[in-house]
């Protein structure tokens, strides 16, 4: 399974309503690349993480952090799982 591909067949998916702005939460713009993505992701999960964050709704936080990276990058996809 190639990255490329699975972005090219999430461009072809059924658009879905959005409620969050998945770029801003990140803190990059539009038009970032995956890198950029990913750069940011790992920046902010070393902020938001529950083990590292201990406000009550860290959890929260981190799962909308890693929810937006996972939307944006097929790529890490394989991380996820």
């Amino acid at each position: 399974y190639s990255c490329v591909k699975g972005r090219q067949n999430a461009e072809k998916m059924a658009p879905t309503r959005v409620t969050d702005d998945y770029y801003a939460i990140l803190g990059i713009e539009a038009a970032a690349t995956a890198q950029a993505i990913r750069t940011a992701y790992h920046k902010l999960a070393k902020v938001t993480h529950p083990d590292r964050n201990p406000s009550p709704d860290g959890k929260e936080q981190f799962q909308k952090v890693r929810t937006c990276v996972l939307l944006l990058d097929p790529c890490l996809w394989v991380f996820a799982l």
